[in-house]
């Protein structure tokens, strides 16, 4: 008993230390530092961000250099 109780504490440390890496917080940061970046893109990721965690993943994820056009395709579909 003690040993599924300590596995599941490990399982959820490891999930809140996976969503601390993908947090809003985080993206913001890492929007904040891309330049060039257009002001409707930005608010559109803000939105994206909160309503969607796997995006914040694929976006933490990717080259910094595929980011912008991740968003701008986004962005895109969006406004169709």
């Amino acid at each position: 008993m003690m040993q599924i109780a300590a596995a599941s504490k490990l399982r959820a440390n490891a999930i809140m230390k996976n969503e601390d890496k993908f947090s809003i917080s985080k993206c913001i940061n890492v929007l904040d530092e891309m330049q060039g970046l257009d002001e409707r893109i930005y608010f559109f990721a803000l939105d994206l961000f909160e309503n969607h965690p796997n995006a914040r993943e694929v976006f933490i994820s990717i080259k910094s250099e595929k980011r912008m056009p991740w968003l701008q395709g986004k962005f895109c579909v969006s406004s169709i």
